[in-house]
């Protein structure tokens, strides 16, 4: 019985990965190929979800909030840059250059309370301030001693992220925070990864078994290199989970060990069939709905400080279901889902003088 269940979940997985590559898109986040243009996604964020998130700070800051008081508010620096990347050029926004200019630096001073070093420019590494690797008590499982235990490690964290992806689609990386390495001794470094706000939709079908948050610890040599940029991406010379020596596991915060790996990849594997079922009973408009509510799950944590406002959803549905977005927007898009990841193409997708025209000319594909 159980091996259908794990065969259930494979083929309904594969089947909906196939759907995609069959759709033409590049794009292989769910809900595709639910949903026609992964723009219409991307548009509940840059359009209204960033104002969202400008209001809530501006009363927070009427309200004499200090920086360091709504940086832990947000409390992830991966969630805070997003915000920043949110906003588009003046062209698209309608905010005049001096509100932008404001978004921006406001963007880069909860990133730095919260990150060592900001854009990880210096290091590469993602490194919380305050985050200390030794203060934890860790319960370390060593992979060269317990048979199995890599293959259900590598399980956890491929199940994690589909469940992120599943939850916030293109914009998965918002469910999970990478920061590291630290140093663990004189031979090896450490990541921790961080998958957060696991039941954020409130949907009883999308449960994993009460879980929330997992955090897991990995453990892997000095000569090995690893990079997290801006928006949380990790990239490493190997694949960690292949030459990582021990791992630690924390579930809401208490400590995992080996006998429990199992129920929790049960858990995974059970809310991904379910998730399954949930998003290909829907249509598109549904779709929508359920990414837009999660998007703006994001702003939460505002809701228990300030009075929680409902958004135009009027304006939201008529923009996200209308046949096209104009030329301009899907040539814009375009154009930042194809250029090189460098400062200079950075500094043209967020400067608020850059007007579309030298955007185009100037930026490198």
């Amino acid at each position: 019985m159980e091996k259908r269940k794990i065969d259930f979940c494979s083929e309904a997985m594969t089947r909906s990965i196939l759907n995609v590559f069959s759709s033409g898109t590049k794009n292989f986040a769910w809900p595709m190929p639910k949903i026609s243009s992964v723009d219409k996604l991307a548009f509940v964020s840059y359009e209204f979800l960033a104002l969202q998130l400008v209001n809530s700070i501006n009363e927070l800051e009427a309200q004499d909030y200090s920086v360091e008081e709504i940086a832990k508010i947000i409390k992830y620096p991966s969630i805070a840059a997003r915000f920043l990347h949110l906003t588009l050029p003046k062209d698209f926004t309608g905010l005049t250059k001096n509100e932008l200019c404001l978004i921006y630096e406001k963007t880069f001073d909860y990133c730095s309370v919260l990150q060592e070093d900001l854009f990880c420019l210096k290091t590469r590494h993602n490194k919380l301030i305050g985050f200390d690797i030794h203060s934890l008590d860790l319960d370390w499982l060593d992979f060269d001693k317990n048979d199995g235990l890599r293959k259900e490690v590598a399980s956890i964290k491929a199940g994690l992220f589909s469940w992120t992806e599943m939850l916030y689609s293109i914009f998965h990386n918002l469910g999970h925070e990478f920061h590291g390495p630290y140093i663990l001794d004189s031979s090896e470094n450490c990541l921790v990864t961080e998958y957060h706000d696991l039941s954020l939709s409130g949907n009883s079908q999308l449960k994993l078994n009460n879980i929330d948050s997992i955090t897991i610890i990995e453990s892997f040599p000095k000569s090995v290199g690893i990079s997290i940029d801006l928006h949380n991406r990790l990239l490493s010379e190997k694949p960690l989970i292949m030459i990582d020596s021990k791992v630690a596991i924390f579930v809401n915060g208490k400590k995992c060990g080996i006998s429990e790996l199992r129920s929790i990849n049960k858990s995974i594997e059970k809310g991904l069939i379910s998730a399954t079922k949930f998003i290909n009973s829907m249509d598109e408009e549904e779709v929508i709905r359920f990414y837009s509510v999660n998007l703006f799950n994001l702003l939460k944590p505002f809701d228990k400080i300030l009075p929680k406002k409902s958004f135009s959803k009027k304006g939201l549905f008529l923009k996200l279901n209308s046949a096209q977005f104009a030329f301009d927007e899907n040539k814009y898009f375009s154009a930042t889902n194809k250029m090189k990841l460098n400062s200079k193409n950075i500094d043209l997708c967020f400067n608020p003088l850059v007007d579309r025209v030298h955007f185009y000319k100037r930026v490198e594909m």
